[in-house]
């Protein structure tokens, strides 16, 4: 239940902020995304991913998902 909770709270505040892509570690948070959402790759989010949601290693791979898929330049 408490893990529904904060699912239902990022939502809402992707919705509420008009966000375009969502950055997240916990599998079943991204499930709950229908926006595109970029998976940090770690041990506890393994499993099978929605057509929405893509894996990646490292921040650097986080700028290039971002930046290829909206075309924009992504400072660090």
């Amino acid at each position: 239940k408490h893990i529904s909770r904060i699912n239902n709270y990022k939502s809402d505040v992707a919705d509420k902020k008009k966000l375009d892509v969502f950055i997240e570690d916990s599998l079943d948070i991204a499930k709950s995304m229908v926006i595109p959402v970029i998976l940090i790759d770690r041990p506890w989010n393994q499993g099978k991913l929605p057509q929405n949601v893509i894996r990646v290693k490292d921040w650097e791979e986080i700028e290039k998902a971002v930046s290829e898929t909206h075309h924009i330049h992504v400072r660090t």
